[in-house]
C-alpha cells in the first residue's frame, strides 16, 4: 500500500474518531500545516468548516524558496502577505510581489503552483 494511502487512512480514521466522540462539537475553523492529504481529509469530514494554513508553516515553506537575507524587501512583503485579512489588500500585495523584477522567478512560480489548490 503506498504511503500516501496509509497516511490518508490514518488521518481519516483519526478524524472519524474525533467526530464520533464529539457529536456536540462542530468545527467552524481548522488550522493545519501544508499537508494536502490532511487538508483533503478535513474537507471531506468537515464540509462546512473553514480550513486555514498555519502562518508559521507557510512562512517556513516560503523561506525555503529564497534566502531572506538576500531578499530582505521580499521577506518583509511575504511576512505581511500571510497576515492580511482583506482579499483586495492581499491581491494587491501579491501582485506587487509577482511583478517586482527583484523577486526570484523560481519563488513566484513555486508559490503560484503551490497556492493553486482550493481551500474553501
Amino acid at each position: 500500500m503506498p504511503m500516501f494511502n496509509r497516511t490518508k487512512d490514518i488521518i481519516s480514521f483519526f478524524l472519524c474518531w474525533v467526530r464520533d466522540r464529539s457529536l456536540a462539537v462542530s468545527l467552524a475553523i481548522i488550522m493545519t500545516d501544508w499537508d494536502l492529504v490532511q487538508i483533503g481529509a478535513l474537507k471531506i469530514m468537515y464540509l462546512d468548516s473553514w480550513i486555514f494554513l498555519c502562518k508559521w508553516h507557510v512562512l517556513c515553506i516560503m523561506q525555503t524558496c529564497f534566502n531572506a537575507c538576500e531578499f530582505p524587501e521580499l521577506w518583509i512583503k511575504v511576512r505581511s502577505l500571510v497576515s492580511i485579512l482583506d482579499e483586495k489588500e492581499f491581491n494587491k500585495l501579491w501582485s506587487e510581489i509577482l511583478n517586482d523584477p527583484k523577486c526570484p522567478k523560481s519563488f513566484a512560480e513555486y508559490i503560484k503552483h503551490e497556492l493553486s489548490f482550493d481551500l474553501s
